[in-house]
């Protein structure tokens, strides 16, 4: 955004890219990257080439080079940081979103520690150390320690699983885990939307936009797919027809894709899409949130009962 403001008021590209040099934060990721592009512009290397290689998403290297050609750059660049902006946003939005159940879930297991580190140790009824509460405070730790080995050791299988698959392939395999294939689904559409959508929304035909798709370095499925549906559009299969045989998109894209075709409006109805997926992707998420919150704040109120009967229990003991 600062770029295409500069831009507007006269800067050349080069002036642009040395004050914000010399404004960024010094050893920070900012600056590092200034700093790259300023060495590649001054060996020659075309803008968009640059974005490419510092990785930026397929469209904003296709926006970039076609505002080269037309002579429209700063525009470009503000359209550029408005889609970072809102992506960005959505991205605290979903953080915002799964934050409470973590904090309940540190809440839990500060309680089970305090209890097994500072009560436990100060109770003088043996009797009680034969309870199942008393076992399950007093053996928590451990209980927690082979959970974390357990989760760890099933991660590491699932990697070395998935690493002998490509990119399409491991995300296939993801969707057939039916606590998260839902989820998985509407991450992989929505992307897939936005990328495909604002490529077409800037004139770009289909091959064309799948070409730039392609380029893709930081999503290596896409890159995947894209290349796939060239070689079958390339052998006289419809995009359509391709995408169906994949089980990692909603369903509800291809009646899109349909209706979209026939109105020639299918890029704003991608992008659309993808922002309806996004609502119901959280609301989702929200659902699943509403069915474990119930189980902390129950498993929070046990070990408080807990902890007031160990408290007790000795002083009825004395009766």
């Amino acid at each position: 955004m600062q770029l295409s403001d500069l831009l507007q008021h006269g800067f050349t590209l080069q002036e642009g890219i040395s004050f914000l040099q010399k404004i960024a934060p010094k050893e920070s990721e900012r600056e590092a990257v200034l700093q790259v592009i300023w060495q590649e512009l001054g060996k020659g290397v075309p803008l968009y080439q640059v974005f490419q290689k510092a990785h930026f998403s397929a469209l904003t290297v296709s926006k970039i080079k076609l505002a080269l050609l037309s002579g429209n750059l700063s525009e470009q660049l503000s359209s550029i940081a408005k889609q970072a902006q809102m992506k960005e946003k959505k991205w605290k939005t979903f953080i915002q979103l799964i934050s409470y159940p973590f904090i309940l879930v540190f809440f839990l297991l500060s309680i089970m520690m305090t209890i097994k580190y500072l009560l436990l140790p100060n109770l003088p009824v043996q009797e009680m150390k034969h309870q199942f509460g008393y076992q399950l405070i007093d053996h928590f730790p451990q209980i927690l320690l082979w959970t974390l080995v357990f989760i760890l050791l099933i991660a590491q299988g699932i990697k070395l699983v998935l690493q002998k698959q490509s990119p399409l392939q491991q995300l296939q395999w993801w969707c057939r885990i039916p606590l998260i294939r839902s989820l998985v689904r509407y991450s992989i559409t929505i992307t897939f939307c936005e990328e495909w959508g604002n490529l077409l929304n800037l004139g770009i035909e289909t091959k064309k936009s799948l070409e730039y798709l392609q380029e893709q370095g930081n999503l290596p499925w896409i890159q995947e797919l894209a290349c796939t549906l060239m070689s079958g559009m390339q052998h006289g299969q419809t995009m359509l027809e391709q995408l169906e045989k994949y089980t990692v998109f909603q369903p509800s894209l291809f009646v899109l894709l349909q209706q979209g075709e026939a109105k020639g409006n299918l890029g704003s109805e991608l992008l659309m899409y993808a922002e309806e997926c996004f609502q119901e992707m959280m609301h989702k998420i929200d659902m699943y949130l509403q069915w474990l919150q119930p189980i902390i704040f129950l498993s929070i109120g046990l070990m408080i009962i807990s902890l007031y009967i160990l408290l007790l229990f000795p002083m009825y003991d004395l009766f």
